[in-house]
């Protein structure tokens, strides 16, 4: 995945804060999906820690910001929601920002959900 250890790059400075490049490596042991330019360079990443049974937790659907507003969001929620080893799971995720995109995709909005604080985050 070119850029994802790489904190001058855009997904790197995004993943800063979370992970190091041992954490980096961890991620990748989960479905993990990039979405390239036509000259080969990282414009989106999103993952999806899962049992694959029961429950999947979406995380880390970043797209560049320059690659913003092309449907690359909704492309990587689209191939998620019908993978066949996910569709069947529960989906949950955690987000600051884009709850349309997420709605569309059939998540709702929460008051149950609760989660541990983290610095930085």
């Amino acid at each position: 995945m070119s850029g994802i250890g790489n904190h001058g790059s855009w997904l790197g400075r995004f993943l800063a804060g979370v992970a190091s490049r041992l954490r980096l490596a961890r991620l990748r042991r989960h479905f993990a999906m990039e979405t390239d330019d036509c000259e080969g360079s990282q414009v989106g990443f999103g993952r999806v820690v899962s049992d694959y049974t029961v429950f999947s937790w979406v995380a880390d659907i970043v797209i560049e910001p320059r690659f913003r507003g092309r449907g690359l969001g909704k492309w990587m929620m689209s191939c998620i929601k019908e993978h066949p080893q996910l569709r069947h799971t529960q989906m949950v995720l955690q987000t600051r920002d884009a709850h349309s995109l997420y709605e569309a995709y059939g998540f709702s909005r929460n008051p149950a959900l609760m989660s541990t604080k983290v610095d930085g985050l």
